[in-house]
């Protein structure tokens, strides 16, 4: 169970990763619509899961957007150490999220679906 106050730092460091991640990192391969989907922290802070979703065309931009945000991981610990009242910033760990594009997936699948209409 996660307290009130862990909650309210990963709610803190996915709203300020989220800035970092679309509006200040100028790496070229970074492309397509990212978001952070969700961040979880351990008891102690010392480390943060950050699930990143990226929507792009086509999967290899995907990856090599994922690995310029892995790669960018230390300057955005950085950036969120001068921004947040912490003690310590924990490191991170991105996951690239991929449950928005299986939901998008099944709903097509459902879609596809012919249910026949009861006869009345």
């Amino acid at each position: 169970m996660e307290s009130t106050r862990l909650s309210k730092i990963n709610a803190e460091l996915k709203k300020e990763i989220a800035k970092i991640i679309n509006y200040e990192l100028s790496d070229p391969r970074l492309s397509g619509i990212r978001s952070v989907t969700r961040v979880e922290s351990d008891n102690e802070l010392e480390r943060s899961n950050v699930y990143v979703s990226i929507l792009t065309t086509n999967e290899e931009s995907r990856q090599n957007s994922f690995l310029a945000i892995r790669a960018s991981a230390s300057y955005i610990r950085k950036t969120l150490s001068h921004r947040l009242k912490l003690r310590t910033v924990p490191y991170l760990n991105f996951i690239l999220d991929t449950s928005m594009e299986y939901s998008e997936k099944i709903n097509a699948i459902l879609n596809t679906i012919n249910i026949p209409k009861d006869e009345e």
